[in-house]
């Protein structure tokens, strides 16, 4: 399977299985790494799905987390990462990740 890989977990980036809990789980450890426009988009994204949109599960632990991390960000970043997020497919936000430095090992 192929996936994006932290220490702790693996987020697969094809088949069903990439779409439940992998946005998500991402935009989390997008922001624990300091990338918070990163996680924003990476969770917009996400919440163009419907069970992480109608989740309150998702709300709670990632929604409100990183609403309280982006108030520390310009107003414009916020709604620029949002945007981007909202136009992309998870496929290709997993396929950046993967390619990009954006998660790094502990």
């Amino acid at each position: 399977m192929n996936g994006i890989c932290h220490p702790r977990i693996i987020l697969p980036v094809s088949g069903p299985a990439a779409y439940g809990p992998g946005a998500p789980a991402a935009a989390l450890l997008l922001a624990e790494q300091g990338a918070a426009e990163r996680a924003v988009e990476v969770y917009a994204c996400a919440t163009r799905y419907g069970f992480v949109a109608n989740s309150r599960w998702f709300e709670d632990l990632v929604g409100q987390p990183l609403r309280t991390m982006a108030a520390s960000l310009p107003a414009e970043a916020v709604e620029s990462a949002q945007e981007q997020g909202r136009l992309k497919d998870w496929g290709v936000i997993a396929g950046e990740l993967l390619v990009g430095p954006t998660l790094k090992a502990e």
